[in-house]
């Protein structure tokens, strides 16, 4: 391997590294406050696709698939807010969060599978 590649590679890795690790904490008391949102009757909306929601998913959640949000946003407008958005690792759930706030829901955004609800 030539020292270009590897340098391309490292550089690569620390910035998958770096997202990952991005998308996957949850500052403790963010996490407390969605908990709680969620036991005070929060909808919580799993945006992975239906074969991963159907592999497991948080107890209570409703699974709407990324590519289908924006269709849906008329039925989550009729839903106890706020809505939770939650997905596997956060990438697709922090689109969601985006793309429902431009819609006026009120919205927070679990992240990945390492915040779930135990």
């Amino acid at each position: 391997m030539s020292t270009t590649t590897f340098i391309i590679v490292a550089a690569l890795t620390l910035v998958a590294f770096y997202i990952l690790r991005k998308t996957q904490s949850l500052d403790p008391e963010k996490r407390r406050e969605i908990l709680d949102a969620l036991e005070k009757g929060a909808t919580l909306v799993d945006v992975r696709t239906r074969q991963e929601f159907d592999s497991g998913h948080p107890e209570g959640a409703i699974n709407v698939p990324l590519h289908q949000l924006q269709q849906d946003v008329k039925g989550l407008k009729r839903k106890p807010r706020p809505i939770v958005v939650t997905c596997a690792s956060g990438m697709r759930s922090a689109r969601a969060a985006k793309l429902l706030r431009r819609s006026g829901i009120e919205v927070l955004d679990l992240g990945g599978r390492a915040n779930w609800p135990r």
